[in-house]
């Protein structure tokens, strides 16, 4: 409940509760696709692919968000190191 009475559900619009639900769906199905995924080049190349590619413009996932997954899911690597500084370049932060 919110200071007013009503639910947070209640003071959103319908548009705007629709469009939380989607983006949230969206995120989960983009982590989804990145631990599914063959490799970490494929990762890199085809789902990242610098900012421009599908788990940043349509997952909505920030370089963060991407390099704790790195960090979980692949071992410790020269590939994995170069990855990890490419998600730490300070253009990807003002692109996304």
């Amino acid at each position: 409940m919110q200071p007013n009475g009503k639910s947070a559900l209640t003071s959103m619009t319908s548009l705007q509760f629709a469009f939380s639900e989607v983006k949230s769906a969206s995120r989960l199905q983009g982590i989804i696709s990145f631990l599914s995924s063959d490799s970490m080049s494929y990762v890199e190349t085809e789902l990242w692919a610098l900012g421009m590619g599908p788990l940043a413009k349509k997952n909505y996932l920030m370089p963060d968000e991407i390099r704790s997954l790195v960090r979980a899911v692949y071992s410790d690597s020269p590939a994995r190191t170069q990855f990890l500084q490419k998600l730490s370049s300070p253009s990807l932060l003002f692109r996304i």
